[in-house]
């Protein structure tokens, strides 16, 4: 009876504000479908609803569309979550995806007063400004919207998996694997044509309405799509198109690379391994994919995630792995993100590294004009170091180069131990490269002190990462300079990057 039913299945929470969503829980469709809502209302202008379809149960299939308004046509990534229902951690992606990337866009924007000026992670989240300026994400956090809702219902249900469309005469068994249902190779392998079976396809293609809206909507805007991301669980996999055997895309090795690169990035977070290849080599052969069919109209970049474990929970992953699950991926999908737009959008000036030279330019020189200027930032020194090499400088000093973990382990020795004055940090903090004013005793590090006096009476660590994407979250305290000081700087600023 109802007394049986578990206490999870049942809840709903209100929601007054985005505020008070957790993120690191998993929701039933009302709390999903009010957050999203939510979404939009608090972030005008930047966050729209497009209802592109509805379900069997006509229930309507929604995208949130995030992006700055453009008065031209814009380049286009989709990602969808949630097409098989027991696969809850995929729509708990979405939403963590979303929240990031509205969170970086908001962080971009500068506070400007009389005295003081705030850059929050400047470079990271001036990155995905420029993305959002030049790309539309399209997201849906629930496309089997049926599917998931009933495997809400109690714990017999929870491990369904297909649509909930009615059978075909004959059959007693409601629903179609969507991720079978699709117009590439439809029928031909990995499925089944039992009605009543997991990967049952469909009595032909696209007869299921939620695959049939993704295909209308997408294909709408093919010319458009940049890139076709849709996330599963689980077996911790990057799948690259085609599912049917001994096919390949025609990009296949690009595609390999950049999956391979996007492994590399969630392993870097919290140490996952995700296997990169095509079904048939990683999982097992499949057709009707929507990660297949992508491919086939043109779409250059298409990728499937099957995010955590490996087995050990499957499909019940637990909620206290949400977050770490979120953060992994979320990496991954970044990646895959920035590769994708700077192939279609390259950098003016040749490198994102002439563009940070540039913003620490503009940074330090507004010290000389500024009463007082302030911002906040911590660098993860290892985090950046592993791969291809980071390059260290101070203002004044000779460049260091960092190639291997010794001395990235040397290097977090001797910049990020406890800080004298204050407490003591624990590990995670110990790997944050702290930069603050040299006169501040508080700010000063145990061990080997690297620096020296520099612009406006503080010293600066300046960090230019060649192959991979600095995430930077540092401290900097700039004091007005001395004015003997000002034109020594400012000869600083101006020099050519190779004098530097």
């Amino acid at each position: 009876g109802s007394d049986e039913v578990p206490q999870r299945f049942a809840r709903s929470e209100p929601l007054a504000t985005l505020g008070n969503y957790n993120y690191t829980k998993y929701h039933p469709m009302p709390e999903i479908t009010a957050w999203m809502e939510m979404v939009v209302k608090e972030n005008p202008g930047v966050v729209s609803a497009e209802v592109y379809g509805r379900t069997f149960e006509n229930k309507n299939i929604t995208a949130l569309k995030i992006g700055l308004n453009s008065t031209s046509s814009k380049k286009v990534i989709w990602m969808d979550c949630g097409i098989h229902a027991r696969e809850w951690i995929a729509p708990a992606f979405c939403q963590w995806f979303v929240k990031e990337v509205k969170y970086q866009e908001s962080k971009a924007r500068c506070i400007v007063g009389m005295q003081a000026m705030i850059l929050r992670t400047y470079k990271s989240d001036e990155r995905m400004h420029t993305i959002l300026n030049n790309v539309d994400f399209y997201i849906t956090p629930v496309l089997n919207m049926d599917g998931y809702m009933y495997s809400w219902q109690n714990e017999s249900t929870r491990l369904w998996r297909k649509s909930r469309s009615a059978p075909p005469a004959g059959c007693n068994c409601n629903g179609t694997d969507l991720n079978r249902n699709f117009n590439a190779n439809w029928g031909m392998i990995g499925v089944s044509k039992d009605c009543c079976s997991d990967i049952y396809c469909g009595s032909k293609v696209l007869s299921e309405s939620e695959a049939d809206a993704v295909t209308s909507f997408v294909q709408s805007m093919k010319e458009r799509v940049l890139c076709f991301l849709t996330i599963h669980s689980h077996g911790q996999l990057i799948l690259v198109p085609y599912g049917y055997p001994e096919i390949q895309a025609p990009n296949y090795d690009e595609l390999m690379q950049v999956a391979q690169k996007a492994s590399e990035a969630i392993k870097s977070v919290h140490g996952m391994e995700y296997t990169v290849g095509t079904p048939p080599m990683v999982l097992y052969p499949n057709s009707g994919s929507s990660r297949d069919w992508a491919r086939l109209i043109g779409i250059p970049f298409s990728f499937t995630f099957e995010l955590r474990d490996k087995g050990e929970f499957g499909f019940k992953l637990p909620e206290d792995q949400i977050q770490p699950t979120c953060e992994e991926a979320y990496e991954g999908a970044r990646s895959i993100i920035n590769y994708v737009h700077d192939k279609n959008f390259p950098v003016k000036g040749g490198s994102v590294a002439a563009a940070t030279a540039a913003f620490w330019t503009t940074l330090l020189a507004s010290c000389l004009t500024s009463a007082t200027f302030l911002t906040e930032a911590r660098v993860p020194a290892r985090k950046i170091l592993g791969s291809g090499f980071c390059e260290v400088s101070e203002i004044n000093q000779k460049p260091a180069v960092v190639t291997d973990k010794a001395t990235a382990d040397d290097l977090d020795e001797r910049l990020t131990g406890p800080l004298l004055g204050d407490k003591q940090r624990g590990p995670e903090e110990n790997h944050n490269a702290v930069i603050g004013p040299r006169h501040d005793r508080r700010q000063r590090f145990r061990g080997k002190d690297v620096f020296s006096q520099g612009c406006c009476s503080a010293f600066v660590l300046r960090v230019s990462v060649c192959h991979r994407e600095l995430s930077a979250q540092a401290r900097l305290s700039v004091h007005p300079a001395p004015a003997a000081k000002t034109r020594e700087t400012r000869s600083w600023l101006t020099a050519s990057a190779d004098q530097r």
